[in-house]
């Protein structure tokens, strides 16, 4: 029997729940109302208490099965995943169901449920990363109807239902409310008293406006003034105290609250924004970006081609006018920051009106921020943090149109990640005709990447390095083995129908100390990891690379074999 029907049978029995968006079999028999079954007043709290073991429960639960559940063939999964529950509710242990309960799913049922009942929102299961907790779990185990917002949108009826009583559940659609019903009855006098913090019109919001500070940025048409839904479900408090935040509290911001369906294609906003930034004692105040504690990144994707650009090195200010940091506390604000590549810039402001989500560790916030929007965002991509950027303009001087001096340090650099370079655009064999190929095409090549640094533009059709072909995989791999040791690059292309000659002399720059104390700091700590690196990728034969996404033009087919 499929799981499906399974679930529909057992619901005769068991009354249901919705938790993460599909119904569940809930510890306690659904037995007609006044009996000791859950739908009687308080019948969910002395089912649990009459808990007697677990072989007892489900011996007790098996005897109760109706005939036409009994005829089917019916694993003793669903069983022991109720009387897990009822066991780990009676005992107030959660760990239960982690040492119990081996299906990963069944697994995070009981730790709902005993989350739930106990009212120990703790103990409701983490998702994603940050690893914070299903917001529907949160807001029953902390009996606060506010935190229905965190809350997927087809959740919240029921979830309100259930914390405020059955005429909530009557603006629901006809399935839903049923089955909002039958949670509400099976949950009676555990949730008394529930009282929202938030009024029942509120609607968190996200308001932004973004504008290109220098002509390299192109902006989808829709940025200059929309409604983002990164907030819709509210927004994160770093819990403290921490050394630079007196008051001990960070603010979130971050899309992973976003529904997601807004991580589809053709549902993103025009432009995405994170930031963390400390707040001072009491919540309220405004706080500076600047080159400390606080970090923001603005991601977009241009209208034309594939380009997603990321600005992530941010000044400017972040106020906040309002912070009640209990759960489903309203916190208000408004921003303004200006972010850079390394080589563009883009302002950034607008409001915020929405609520606390949950408060994790600040050492957990700060660590999946500075992956969200500092250097480390980065990791093993061809595009370049701003102060990366800072430091390669320092180490390529043009001397004049089609010449340019590179210092050996970053030829090294270079030569060692070869990431850097071809994974700052996307690159594709250029085909011809027949089973012929001619040269490397570049296209979406990024402003704060090797490739444009280095006077690369999309669309140049990269012909020969040393008066060496670039037709096959095996020709670039090559390539890169002469660059390791070059002290003079000369590098044909074609650019707009005609051809152009680079030529990069190798030699060690007058920088400054600071500068050559940054560098050797910087290969000390070597190139960053990445799973399957270029020269393995070519020389596996694949065609081309996109954004770090084999791609190109496909190989011609195969002759065929010659009859013997």
């Amino acid at each position: 029997m499929s799981p499906r029907p399974v679930l529909l049978a057992l619901s005769i029995l068991f009354a249901p729940i919705v938790l993460h968006g599909t119904a569940h079999a809930l510890p306690w028999p659904s037995g007609p109302k006044g009996s000791s079954g859950a739908r009687a007043g308080g019948g969910l709290t002395a089912s649990v208490k009459s808990f007697k073991g677990f072989d007892h429960c489900m011996e007790e639960l098996a005897n109760k099965l109706p005939v036409e559940v009994a005829a089917m063939t019916l694993g003793s999964a669903q069983l022991e995943l109720i009387c897990r529950s009822r066991q780990a509710a009676a005992e107030g242990d959660a760990q239960i169901c982690q040492r119990e309960v081996k299906d990963y799913n069944l697994r995070k049922e009981c730790e709902r449920f005993v989350a739930v009942f106990t009212g120990h929102a703790s103990d409701c299961p983490k998702r994603g990363y940050p690893m914070y907790r299903e917001g529907l779990c949160q807001a029953l185990a902390q009996r606060q109807p506010s935190l229905c917002l965190a809350a997927p949108a087809e959740q919240r009826g029921v979830c309100r239902g259930i914390l405020l009583g059955e005429a909530h559940c009557s603006a629901l659609k006809a399935e839903k409310r049923a089955q909002c019903r039958a949670e509400v009855r099976a949950w009676a006098g555990t949730f008394k008293g529930a009282k929202p913090v938030l009024p029942d019109s509120f609607k968190p919001s996200l308001e932004v406006r973004a504008t290109g500070l220098t002509s390299g940025v192109n902006l989808p048409a829709a940025a200059g003034h929309f409604r983002a839904n990164a907030l819709d479900q509210g927004l994160l408090v770093a819990d403290g105290p921490d050394t630079a935040t007196p008051g001990g509290d960070w603010l979130v911001v971050t899309r992973s609250f976003a529904p997601q369906e807004s991580y589809d294609w053709g549902s993103q906003p025009p432009v995405e924004l994170e930031f963390m930034v400390p707040l001072s004692s009491g919540g309220t105040g405004t706080f500076t970006l600047a080159s400390g504690a606080g970090s923001a990144k603005a991601s977009f994707r241009e209208p034309t081609g594939y380009r997603h650009r990321t600005m992530e090195s941010a000044t400017g200010s972040v106020t906040v006018t309002r912070f009640s940091r209990q759960p489903g506390g309203r916190v208000t604000g408004t921003f303004a920051l200006e972010l850079t590549d390394g080589v563009d810039r883009l302002k950034v402001e607008g409001a915020f009106d929405t609520f606390v989500r949950e408060a994790l560790p600040v050492s957990t916030l700060r660590s999946f921020m500075q992956y969200r929007t500092g250097s480390s965002a980065y990791l093993g991509s061809g595009r370049l943090s701003a102060d990366d950027v800072a430091l390669w303009k320092a180490q390529i001087k043009q001397v004049k149109e089609g010449l340019y001096d590179v210092d050996t340090a970053l030829r090294d650099v270079m030569a060692t990640d070869t990431n850097k370079v071809v994974y700052s655009g996307s690159v594709s064999r250029r085909y011809q005709s027949g089973s012929v190929y001619s040269g490397y095409r570049l296209y979406s090549v990024y402003p704060n990447g090797a490739l444009f640094l280095l006077g690369f533009r999309d669309g140049d059709v990269i012909l020969k390095v040393n008066k060496q072909k670039l037709d096959t995989p095996e020709d670039v791999y090559a390539a890169f083995g002469r660059f390791k040791k070059a002290s003079k690059l000369v590098v044909e292309l074609e650019r707009g129908g005609k051809t152009v000659t680079f030529t990069y002399r190798v030699k060690k720059l007058p920088l400054s100390k600071e500068l050559r104390e940054k560098l050797q700091q910087k290969a000390k700590e070597g190139p960053k990891p990445r799973a399957a690196g270029i020269l393995g990728t070519l020389r596996s034969g694949s065609g081309g690379l996109s954004g770090g996404v084999i791609g190109g033009s496909p190989a011609p087919p195969a002759s065929p074999a010659p009859k013997p």
